[in-house]
This record gives C-alpha cells, structure tokens and sequence, in this order.
C-alpha cells in the first residue's frame, strides 16, 4: 500500500526470512490435514531473503516504484531485539509430503494474477450495479473474499459474509 501510495519504505538488508504465499500455506495445512500427518513442521519457500530483497521482489512484480525503497540495517541496539535470521527449513515437510514449494517469484506472481481477478470481479459488478447494493460474500474471510468487502465496503455497499471458518457477519460501509 505504501508503495502505491507512492511512500518510501525503509526495509532490513540484513534480516532475513522465509515467505510463504497464503494460498501456498492453506494448500500445504491441507496436504498435512489430508495425511494425517501430526508434528511440528516448518511451512515456507525454500529461499532465504531479506526483507529489502523481498520489497524489491514486490516492486518489480507490481511495477512499482524501486527508489522509494530504502535499505537500512538493524542492529541490536534498538529496543526490541530480534534474531537477524527468521528463515525456516521445510526440508522435513518436503520429505513427508513429497512436494515443491513454489520460488518467490512465482507466489508473487500468483498474488498478482489473484489482484487481477479481484479487480476485474469488481469492475464487473460495480458496471451492472451503479448504485448502492447489498452483497453476499461466500468465503468471505480468505483471501480473495476479503479483498472483494474491502473493496465493495469501501464503495459503500452493504456486504454479508459468509464463512465455513466464522460465523456469519455483516459489514456496513461506513
């Protein structure tokens, strides 16, 4: 958000970690659900990155604007101390579950062709319905239906949710 908002970000050279995409994430819990696997297990990406790294990662996928990026250095002189290595191995996940994690990049372009398909949902539906409309969300709390009501509740439409995950909700524009 900030990058589009064309606010400069300071991020970590040298803090490192893991990402992991939401739907890579949900897909994987089930794979393990599915198995009947139990234990402690480590979902994430196969590469280490840094946090700067990663927003540049982001900007290039997002043609975002690079220079309003900035790579700074933690230290551990600052109040909250923190390991500067996050990253996690799923070598024991992969080996159980006889999978491949996707690279960094491709997440980012899944997350990308998913902002796709929101907009375009919501283009569609705001040229049919060109006032104020009440709408019901299906899955309303994952991914993409949470983007569908933040965007539809920032139109000032009136949106219930549905979820196998919550009990049922409304949202009001406000």
């Amino acid at each position: 958000e900030s990058l589009r908002s064309k606010k400069e970000i300071n991020c970590y050279n040298n803090i490192y970690f893991t990402p992991v995409f939401t739907s890579e994430l949900s897909e994987t819990i089930l794979a393990l659900i599915k198995q009947g696997v139990s234990g402690v297990y480590n979902i994430s990406c196969d590469e280490k990155i840094s946090k700067y790294e990663f927003a540049l990662n982001i900007a290039n996928t997002f043609n975002l604007d690079k220079k309003l990026i900035h790579s700074i250095e933690y230290n551990n002189s600052i109040k909250v101390r923190r390991p500067l290595d996050l990253s996690l191995s799923n070598i024991k996940l992969k080996k159980i579950l006889k999978i491949k994690i996707s690279s960094i990049n491709n997440q980012l372009l899944q997350l990308k062709e998913n902002e796709k398909k929101i907009n375009e949902f919501y283009k569609f539906f705001s040229i049919i319905w060109g006032y104020i409309m009440k709408a019901v969300v299906i899955g309303g709390s994952g991914f993409l239906g949470s983007h569908i009501c933040d965007q539809l509740t920032e139109s000032n439409h009136e949106v219930t949710i549905f979820d196998k995950n919550e009990s049922s909700f409304r949202l009001d524009s406000q």
